[in-house]
């Protein structure tokens, strides 16, 4: 059972549905978040300078801002997907 909830931001998750099926390896790499116990990638990613829970991820030649909320239910919630 996933520990995270992935939520994706209207411009992220318009970038999936319009880019399908080349951006479907992507998509899978930032679902496989929801498994993981600090919802963080094993390598490829930094913190923004003075955000907390605020990252940036790069993967597949894309730049992936997210967000993972601790409070209430765990979510990771996807900001921004754009192609390097």
């Amino acid at each position: 059972m996933p520990q995270w909830e992935i939520e994706y931001e209207r411009e992220a998750a318009n970038y999936f549905s319009d880019n399908a099926p080349y951006t479907n390896a992507l998509f899978d790499k930032i679902e496989e978040l929801a498994d993981t116990l600090e919802g963080l990638p094993a390598e490829g990613y930094v913190s923004f300078a003075g955000e907390i829970n605020h990252y940036w991820w790069y993967i597949l030649d894309h730049d992936v801002l997210f967000e993972i909320i601790k409070v209430g239910k765990p979510t990771i919630r996807i900001w921004v997907v754009k192609p390097v």
